[in-house]
């Protein structure tokens, strides 16, 4: 092997390590700020992950197939309009992804294929608008595309009820300034739903099935 060719991959291999570290800088600097309440989910999201097989994803696919609820167990691309384009009252507004409202509002109008009359202000302010403005039916037990929600001095959250599974269910959730998408299963019999000085105020029954 000649000089030049040991240069060569000398230089290339230097390379690689340099776009490597500086894609681990990026990820362990680009994170932002997280909440609590927003991290301890996101600790949650990451071990269900994990749980999610490739007999779930393909399960998904078959129910849109079959017209049955389609749940949402991945990140909407880039180009799904229902979040990503002036569709999206969030998006159009500067508060697009990452952020609860966003998404959750994003999901009804992608599950409904019409324009949502859910509340537009924070999450914490949903269920108390609906009910005043009598708009969608809402309860406290969860029903597939339901959008759960809760109150607390920050602001709330609002998340999508994508599975029942007995006394589990599985959210799909978006994290204001933090992560655009996870999942989250909680128990239905926990005081909160588990979420800790939160109030869980109810579910809306948004989903026109």
């Amino acid at each position: 092997m000649n000089k030049k060719s040991i240069f060569k991959k000398f230089a290339a291999a230097f390379l690689m390590f340099v776009l490597f570290s500086l894609t681990v800088l990026a990820a362990s600097t680009l994170g932002g700020t997280t909440p609590a309440h927003a991290k301890e989910q996101i600790d949650k999201a990451d071990k269900y992950e994990i749980e999610i097989s490739q007999d779930d994803n393909d399960d998904n696919e078959e129910k849109y197939a079959k017209d049955e609820y389609p749940a949402r167990l991945r990140a909407p691309d880039s180009e799904n309009p229902y979040y990503y384009s002036r569709k999206n009252v969030f998006e159009d507004c500067g508060y697009g992804l990452p952020n609860c409202t966003a998404y959750a509002w994003g999901r009804t109008y992608e599950l409904n294929k019409e324009y949502p009359e859910l509340c537009t202000a924070d999450a914490g302010n949903w269920y108390g608008y609906n009910k005043e403005h009598g708009i969608y039916d809402y309860g406290k037990e969860p029903k597939l595309g339901a959008v759960v929600c809760w109150d607390n001095a920050d602001g709330g959250h609002v998340a999508i009820v994508e599975k029942i599974e007995g006394n589990i269910i599985t959210l799909s959730n978006s994290a204001y300034k933090s992560t655009e998408f996870f999942l989250t299963k909680l128990d239905v019999t926990e005081e909160n739903l588990g979420y800790i000085g939160w109030e869980f105020q109810g579910f809306i029954y948004s989903y026109e099935s």
